[in-house]
């Protein structure tokens, strides 16, 4: 762990011996007050907490001789969840480390997504086996499975926690409702020519929005499984989509090099973000929707002012391709995951203090200002 990795990065976590592929292997707690590290293939294959003010280990679970794939803090941040390679969701108090809970699946798979619903009470995974399962976090039961014939690539929960979305290799998106008695598939939505690496609910619910290898962001109607809308301007395939909070605007990050801001409303591209030297690979956008924030297989994370479109700071501190990046609810901290192993935990506050940034690219604007 180095303090000083970076300027206003406070927190590096190392794994020696593997990659990090997504943010799903550390989470920033709701309240920004902690961060969860698993770390695949690390020597002593443990989950960690620690305090992401003062750096400070807060606890440790060990001897996971499996190794962790993936972990996950539901929102009220009591819990931690890993899923390991033996095929394993294990859930433990963060305070204490005490063990809650093992939830095993009766194939020996990996789980590569664990995600909570807002209500704690639920854990839903995705496995090495394409199958997204819901569970019952206080008595371990699976409660039912779905997607077992098609190759899930992404998963996404809605914020009132009913509804889980995938989409597919085969450039589908299904949408199911989450009920305590039986599967109840609600659309199966086929637009895409290619296939589905990203998808994320509005934060009302009512929208869907999926990025795929065809180029485009589609926006869907959750209750009709309509396409409202097709978002057309990436050259290569779109990695990660997000929703502003209030759902007007979103963010797509692509292959092309490029992170580009569309007004939900008009469906026009209000700004295309321009700077990073290869693919993007991630993207996230602050509460208030005033700070976007990107990670790149150039190895840098950029910080954007989301409504001028300027490039506030270049980080640098990662050895190999940015794979995914994440803002704490209060936007004080910006986690990204990558290649060479390790999670990055940046100081928002003490980045934009130290402002204007020298040598930073222009970004290029496709389309009208925000007003």
């Amino acid at each position: 762990m180095n303090g000083n990795a970076g300027i206003g990065c406070h927190l590096t976590i190392q794994s020696r011996n593997d990659v990090v592929s997504t943010l799903a292997v550390a989470a920033v707690t709701h309240d920004s007050e902690s961060c969860v590290s698993g770390l695949p293939g690390s020597p002593d294959n443990a989950t960690t907490t620690y305090d992401s003010s003062t750096c400070k280990c807060q606890g440790a679970v060990e001897d996971l001789y499996a190794g962790v794939k993936s972990v996950a803090f539901p929102s009220d941040s009591k819990f931690i969840a890993a899923g390991l390679n033996d095929g394993t969701v294990n859930v433990w108090n963060s305070t204490t480390g005490e063990p809650i809970q093992t939830i095993k699946s009766k194939r020996q798979v990996r789980f590569e997504l664990v995600a909570f619903s807002h209500n704690p009470d639920f854990v839903v995974t995705c496995s090495s086996q394409y199958k997204i399962e819901i569970w019952d976090l206080r008595t371990g039961k699976r409660l039912y499975t779905f997607g077992a014939w098609k190759e899930e690539l992404c998963l996404a929960i809605s914020p009132h926690s009913r509804l889980v979305a995938s989409g597919s290799s085969y450039g589908t998106v299904k949408i199911w409702e989450r009920t305590r008695t039986a599967e109840k598939r609600l659309r199966e939505l086929q637009n895409h020519r290619y296939s589905v690496h990203s998808v994320v609910f509005s934060h009302d619910s009512r929208f869907i929005a999926s990025g795929s290898s065809d180029g485009t962001v589609r926006i869907w109607d959750v209750e009709t499984g309509e396409c409202l809308e097709t978002f057309n301007g990436h050259e290569r395939r779109v990695n990660s989509v997000v929703f502003s909070h209030d759902s007007t605007m979103i963010a797509s990050a692509s292959a092309d090099k490029t992170v580009k801001i569309w007004n939900v409303g008009t469906g026009m591209c209000q700004r295309a973000l321009q700077g990073h030297r290869d693919g993007v690979n991630s993207v996230a956008i602050s509460h208030d929707s005033g700070i976007l924030v990107s990670g790149s297989s150039d190895k840098t994370i950029r910080i954007w002012d989301a409504k001028t479109g300027q490039c506030l700071r270049v980080l640098e501190g990662h050895s190999t391709k940015v794979s995914s990046v994440a803002l704490s609810h209060d936007s004080t901290r910006v986690a990204s995951g990558s290649d060479d192993g390790t999670i990055k935990i940046w100081n928002m506050s003490i980045l934009l203090t130290m402002l204007p940034a020298s040598g930073v690219d222009t970004p290029t604007s496709t389309s009208s200002d925000f007003s």
